[in-house]
């Protein structure tokens, strides 16, 4: 599964892209957060990755770039191994955002963003 986790920039990453993550590991096993820049939102943007068998963000280059090929019939202008590197290269500070990030979304408990 992939969701769309909010904005993701320098200034806003906590507003609900750390919950996000968090509460979708309180029901996955494998969760993995990346964030690339949206030119429509004109900011980073936050996704997260999950599933019970989940490894993504630990493919190398070479293993991406072989599944691409084994599946595409054309190159990509933007997306391949080392760039899917690249997106799961959170910051510092993102990353401890992540690992200590408490807030749980629920229906009792929603959470919007302003």
């Amino acid at each position: 599964m992939v969701v769309q986790a909010g904005p993701c920039g320098p200034l806003n990453y906590q507003e609900v892209f750390t919950a996000i993550h968090h509460t979708i590991g309180s029901v996955f096993d494998g969760v993995a957060s990346y964030r690339v820049h949206v030119p429509s939102f004109g900011s980073l943007w936050g996704f997260v990755l999950a599933g019970e068998r989940l490894d993504a963000a630990t493919l190398s280059p070479d293993e991406v770039d072989g599944r691409l090929a084994e599946r595409l019939t054309r190159t990509l202008r933007f997306y391949d191994g080392t760039t899917h590197q690249g997106l799961f290269a959170l910051p510092k500070y993102v990353r401890e955002a992540l690992a200590t990030e408490d807030r749980l979304i629920t229906l009792d408990n929603p959470l919007y963003a302003l």
